[in-house]
């Protein structure tokens, strides 16, 4: 007599392999070599992708900027550099910026992460008060 049938939850997921079987099937050399070729392919294919994409790509670039110089725009970024701005002109070397100037000069490094208080070390020639350092942060962690 047969055993009744198994319900399908309760069969083997492959009947026929068994895991040592398909393990050996798995790393065996023709799966290998296979699977080497496999992955060669899809290499070649995605280099080829990307080649064809860059190549287009520039086409693509020169036709526009080809078409657009003809029309008179530029595309050369040094041509959209303005030339420095003499001393006599500049607003940023005026006399009343003179200590900001002189104390930036002077810094070593990037300003502490406790100097909060910038324009007291500016030493703006406008705007000369005596900083007291009896409060300064630095000195109450000391």
């Amino acid at each position: 007599m047969n055993p009744p049938p198994l319900s399908i939850w309760q069969r083997p997921f492959l009947p026929g392999i068994s895991l040592f079987g398909f393990v050996r099937w798995l790393f065996s050399w023709r799966t290998m070599r296979r699977l080497l070729f496999c992955l060669a392919c899809l290499a070649t294919l995605a280099a080829i992708f990307y080649a064809e994409e860059n190549w287009r790509g520039r086409r693509d670039w020169e036709n526009y900027k080809r078409e657009w110089e003809a029309k008179g725009e530029k595309f050369d970024w040094q041509v959209f550099v303005p030339p420095p701005v003499p001393d006599d002109q500049n607003f940023a070397m005026a006399p009343f910026f003179e200590g900001v100037r002189l104390e930036w000069s002077r810094a070593k490094g990037p300003l502490a992460p406790y100097d909060t208080n910038r324009i007291a070390h500016l030493y703006l020639s406008a705007y000369r008060v005596p900083y007291d350092r009896s409060n300064d942060y630095a000195s109450l962690c000391n």
